[in-house]
């Protein structure tokens, strides 16, 4: 095989935007270190059931996400069904090479799920894979490390099985900064028209979801402020309740159980720091072009352009997420500014030591750079860094998804969410730490925040930290007046057809926020003379003075559905008594639990589960043990299986994150 015939295509699919990312890192690393050309792909722009016609020259590489528990992310379906449509055909896949990376969270039962499923159709079917499956685990933020591991192992896997002379290259650009000239823009994929400024670039509608649109916020109440000391500093959580009006756009619907998708927007404490450190803050409002720097790298590069930096850094990139090792490293092997690479090249030389210093204090990338530089001007401290390589190496702003709290029976054209801003130290600081004390914000909730507080004109910039406020009026001012940049996205969890169907939810913190669209819809239901099913309610929360949500409805849920509805309470924060939490309220409800899930087998009841995957797996244990003490083994060979049965026949359902 000759060297220069040889092609690489990186396909991703990702929800979040983290695998999309890493597959731009990986074919930039692939084009550095081979003489060959790599590209990155869209699964979802691909029609894979041509997989037996790919030549063998070609290397396929899959960074491929793990949604929720188990589930391939939005644009990784096709592959599946492809791959599935092929085996059927006895396809022989004996041409294909190809290297996989997954990305997934072990709290969950499925770990990688996605990534192991296509694995082992693709060598079910005669493909070779080189090297091991890569499998990225977040559930202690380790997969930029597990991401980088197999990157190195994969590169030299390549290099042998490819018979690839690795190429000695110092840093090349894969995009060009330079100055828009105006006139008309190219119209190839990821450019605008006209000059970006933070507008989500269009998307068409699909069946898992609607276009995004601008949503005004129409209702906006504080349902809990509470705040503790930690160490010397405080933290605050604060829960709100927003509602958005869909009245002007008659095409987008939903159904209960969906989810409202909002693009959040960077603070402009983060916007302006990392602007200064990095130089560019005198020319943050230039019109610039970014282009690719050769013909090879036109497909890795989806920035927008023309645009300005200040509009990447507030509305497109993501400068507030968990900083990688591997980006630190490179900006310190590209600064000539000595003092500045000996502090870098200290901070990333352990894995642990970064990991202590930068993951666990969730510093921001502006934060990390700031702790090294020495020079300060009116403008801040300033870097000697290509601006290049930190656009080419952040990944996407993505949109933020809210379980929809309100019911689309009550009213089509009202979408309500329930969101829980976090605002504190992550932990306290070591003395001999080299890094700042630095005060985590969750991104999107403290946006929501904002808007709660300017609706309801609570909100003085004076009151805020210095310089620590979202730019709420978007690009252009379309954002103007409490609005978002929004979409409908599809969901699984939903109420049974039937709504005399019994049901058990379970929920713990803002995990409560479907239940409540549940419960507003069996309440419409009722009064519009249907027959409503025993309604069941466990929910888990600090306290009953602190974060007890929604109480108010279920007290009118009680009224209105009587005897058909009930609610429970665990609290882990009452200093009166023992910790309890939503597992261990739902050993105790043994035989109610049995009677709905067990009920005129095989329909039954549903179970309903939603909160952090933490809770999710102690709620599964908990139902396993249950079953096991109930005897109800005759179901299945094992009280484990029978659980595995109720989620296989939609009988179990979980929403669950982290």
């Amino acid at each position: 095989m000759s060297p220069a015939n040889v092609r690489a295509v990186v396909f991703w699919a990702s929800q979040s935007g983290t695998a999309e990312a890493l597959a731009s890192r990986y074919a930039s690393e692939l084009s550095t270190a081979f003489p060959l050309g790599a590209m990155t792909a869209n699964l979802a722009d691909y029609d894979h059931k041509h997989m037996p016609d790919v030549p063998s020259q070609a290397l396929l590489v899959f960074i491929l996400s793990t949604f929720g528990d188990g589930d391939p992310p939005d644009n990784g379906t096709a592959l599946l069904e492809s791959l599935h449509q092929l085996r059927k055909q006895s396809a022989n896949l004996n041409n294909v090479r190809y290297l996989i990376f997954g990305l997934g969270n072990s709290n969950y039962t499925h770990f990688n799920k996605y990534a192991l499923d296509i694995d082992g159709m693709l060598k079910g079917m005669g493909a070779t894979r080189l090297g091991r499956v890569g499998l990225g685990n977040d559930r202690e933020g380790a997969t930029e490390e597990d991401f980088v591991a197999w990157k190195n192992e994969s590169i030299q896997q390549v290099a042998r099985t490819l018979h690839l002379r690795p190429v000695e290259r110092e840093y090349s650009p894969r995009i060009q900064i330079r100055p828009w000239r105006g006139g008309n823009c190219d119209t190839r994929h990821g450019v605008s028209p006209t000059v970006y400024y933070g507008e989500p670039q269009y998307a068409p509608p699909t069946a898992d979801r609607s276009t995004t649109v601008v949503l005004p916020v129409i209702q906006a109440k504080q349902l809990m402020l509470s705040k503790e000391a930690i160490g010397e500093s405080e933290s605050s959580r604060e829960c709100v309740h927003l509602e958005f009006s869909l009245e002007d756009h008659p095409s987008i619907t939903y159904e209960t159980g969906d989810y409202l998708c909002i693009w959040p927007v960077n603070p402009e404490q983060e916007v302006s720091a990392l602007l200064k450190v990095l130089g560019v803050w005198n020319t943050r409002k230039n019109v610039i072009d970014i282009v690719p720097a050769d013909d090879t790298s036109s497909s890795n590069i989806r920035i927008p352009t023309p645009t300005t930096m200040e509009s990447l850094f507030r509305y497109f990139l993501d400068i507030c997420g968990p900083v990688s090792r591997e980006l630190v490293r490179g900006i310190a092997e590209l600064t000539s500014d000595g003092d500045f690479k000996r502090r870098l090249e200290a901070l990333t030389r352990d894995r642990d030591a970064f990991y202590e210093e930068v993951t666990l204090k969730k510093l921001t990338l502006a934060a990390v750079l700031q702790a090294a530089t020495t020079v300060r001007d009116e403008n801040g401290s300033a870097i000697n860094v290509a601006v290049s390589y930190v656009l080419e190496n952040l990944k996407k702003l993505q949109p933020r998804s809210y379980s929809i709290s309100s019911s689309a029976a009550v009213d089509p054209r009202i979408a309500a969410i329930t969101a829980l801003a976090v605002s504190g130290p992550p932990r306290p600081p070591r003395e001999t730490s080299s890094c700042p004390s630095h005060r985590f914000r969750g991104l999107a909730s403290n946006y929501l925040l904002q808007l709660q507080k300017e609706y309801n004109r609570s909100y003085s910039r004076s009151q805020q930290p210095t310089n620590y406020y979202y730019s709420t009026a978007g690009p252009r001012g379309l954002l103007e007046g409490g609005k978002v940049f929004a979409y409908i996205r599809r969901s699984n969890f939903k109420l049974p057809p039937d709504p005399s169907t019994p049901i058990i939810m379970i929920g713990s913190g803002t995990g409560v926020s479907p239940f409540r669209a549940f419960v507003q819809e069996r309440m419409k239901l009722k009064n519009q003379g249907c027959e409503v099913g025993k309604t069941v309610l466990l929910v888990g929360h600090r306290a009953p003075d602190q974060d007890y949500y929604y109480q108010d409805l279920w007290q009118e849920a009680s009224k209105a559905l009587g005897k058909r509805f009930e609610v429970y309470t665990a609290f882990s924060r009452v200093d009166t008594q023992p910790r309890q939490y939503v597992q261990d309220l739902l050993a105790t409800k043994s035989d109610l639990v049995l009677d709905i899930l067990a009920a005129n087998q095989p329909k039954g009841g549903v179970m309903y589960i939603c909160g952090s995957s933490l809770m999710a797996n102690g709620v599964k244990k908990s139902l396993v043990e249950i079953c096991s003490q109930g005897h109800l083994q005759s179901v299945a060979e094992t009280a484990e299986k029978w659980v595995g049965e109720l989620s296989r026949l939609r009988r179990l359902q979980e929403d669950s994150w982290g």
